[in-house]
């Protein structure tokens, strides 16, 4: 049997800035922005130029302690009818936030997975080998995803500094064992969320969530866990208490302490009451971030398991939202998952017609090649009309699907695009007389098309990915303008957490 160590790649795990590759900036940047040159600044530091040392170091890397920063607020579409604000830490608020991930880092973990219902939150540092397989290039493009513990060994670019517990997005959740277990266990599913909660959250609770409430009152000053993860946060923030920065994966650990502590004191009160409500057997709770999930027999055990959950909250400032609450019957079936599973029906139908599956000859995992399209606008139109379809017959609107659909037209350009270059090696290649060209303004034309009826900042990213990706498969004379040579040379899509995961010598 081959030795198992010729199938591991040594990382580099003690390189506390790969923080700013992965936990301080929000997802939804310009694909122009990216933390990678200055990840790279920080890590190479040593062989720069003593005028670069110091410009670096005095504008970033001098911290007295006391000095806080201002991060750079800008709006984003949230859905039809409203926007949230999003907040890009200043480069040294991010400084700041590496050294505090390298002091705490275990106590991170151990904080963050003490929650009885979580369903997504840090259980270890990113491990320090990954495991060649077919799952190694999933990271291999920036998304916004973390690495649960599952992948954490199989990924080549790591997405997350932590390897997380639980779903890693929360449709995964509803689309799981998990949630097929609690509809055949439960009748009654109750959905709750927390109010504003980021912009709720009062940063001195993070004392509060690691020790008692009294004794964090009588110990201001100490510097424990606690009270250090407040400073940090309010530093970040322009030294506000009341609120956090909203969109940093950093934030979503702060609030994922807090909320465990709620957690445990919401279980404790139910099974505290005369009878007791006993949790995995009168009821279970999920909850994914600031989104509870109650399953039950009873209406009356899901209300009193509502109404502990509250009260726990209030304890924190925290509250919930009574305009988002839904209760549903078997089965726990929304219209978004109706409209989600005609829309991929119609997907499948439509990549068998366009789509040719074939084996790569290394690995012999599938991949596709487009095949000519005869009738191009019947094809579209009769693929945007079924989508339509969907949409009247679930009465939803195009925001519920837009996305989804986008997403669904970025994979398969990568994904067509990534295996050109293998299959087109080949002695007597599969790709010749395939045109490529057509099938890449097809895709994007429907991207395009849904795009321009629901434009948000997620589905802009994922077009102007799948823009870039067929743009670098190859020019497109259509596309002749300065915009799109831009876009054309652009390298910050690629996921720049690969340079922290290097291969021993």
């Amino acid at each position: 049997m081959p030795s198992k160590h010729r199938f591991r790649v040594k990382l580099s795990r003690a390189d506390k800035w790969r923080v700013v590759l992965t936990d301080t900036s929000p997802f939804e940047v310009p694909i122009i922005i990216s933390n990678d040159g200055f990840y790279k600044n920080l890590y190479g530091l040593a062989g720069k130029s003593a005028h670069f040392k110091k410009l670096i170091k005095t504008l970033v890397l001098e911290d007295d302690g006391k000095s806080f920063s201002v991060p750079l607020r800008y709006r984003i579409v949230k859905d039809s009818r409203s926007v949230r604000t999003l907040s890009l830490l200043h480069p040294n608020g991010q400084v700041v936030l590496a050294s505090f991930y390298e002091k705490y880092e275990e106590l991170i973990c151990e904080y963050a997975s003490r929650s009885p219902f979580s369903i997504r939150a840090p259980e270890k540092i990113g491990g320090s080998f990954f495991v060649p397989s077919p799952l190694q290039g999933k990271n291999q493009y920036k998304n916004a995803t973390v690495d649960t513990t599952e992948l954490d060994k199989l990924v080549r670019n790591p997405a997350s500094y932590f390897a997380y517990s639980g779903f890693s997005r929360l449709h995964q959740f509803f689309a799981s064992d998990d949630h097929i277990r609690l509809e055949k266990k439960f009748r009654y599913q109750l959905s709750l969320d927390i109010s504003k909660c980021f912009d709720s959250i009062y940063t001195h609770s993070m004392a509060w969530a690691t020790k008692s409430k009294e004794e964090a009152k009588e110990s201001i000053f100490p510097l424990n866990f606690g009270n250090q993860f407040d400073k940090v946060m309010q530093r970040l923030n322009h030294n506000e208490t009341s609120g956090i920065c909203i969109g940093p994966e950093a934030s979503r650990i702060f609030a994922e302490i807090i909320l465990a502590k709620v957690d445990q004191n919401a279980r404790r009160s139910l099974e505290r009451r005369v009878p007791a409500i006993r949790y995995g057997v009168e009821y279970e709770c999920m909850r994914y971030v600031d989104n509870y999930y109650v399953f039950s027999n009873s209406a009356e055990v899901a209300e009193q398991v509502e109404h502990e959950l509250s009260l726990a909250l209030r304890e924190y400032n925290l509250h919930l939202n009574v305009g988002k609450r839904e209760f549903e019957k078997r089965p726990f079936y929304s219209k978004k998952s109706l409209v989600i599973d005609e829309i991929n029906n119609s997907l499948r139908s439509h990549w068998a017609q366009l789509f040719e599956t074939i084996h790569l000859p290394s690995s012999g995992k599938k991949t596709v090649i487009p095949k000519f399209i005869y009738r191009y606008r019947a094809l579209f139109g009769k693929l945007t009309r079924e989508v339509k379809a969907a949409c009247y017959a679930s009465e939803l609107g195009y925001d519920a699907v837009a996305n989804y659909v986008i997403g669904a037209i970025r994979r398969k350009v990568i994904d067509i695009a990534d295996d050109y270059a293998e299959l087109s090696a080949i002695e007597e290649s599969p790709v010749v007389e395939r045109d490529y060209r057509q099938m890449f303004f097809f895709l994007l034309d429907v991207g395009f098309y849904f795009f321009t009826l629901h434009p948000t900042v997620a589905s802009s990213l994922g077009l102007s990915h799948a823009l870039v990706r067929a743009a670098q498969h190859m020019v497109l004379p259509r596309f002749s303008s300065g915009l799109f040579r831009a876009m054309f040379a652009m390298k910050e899509i690629e996921n720049g957490t690969e340079i922290h995961r290097r291969v021993s010598s």
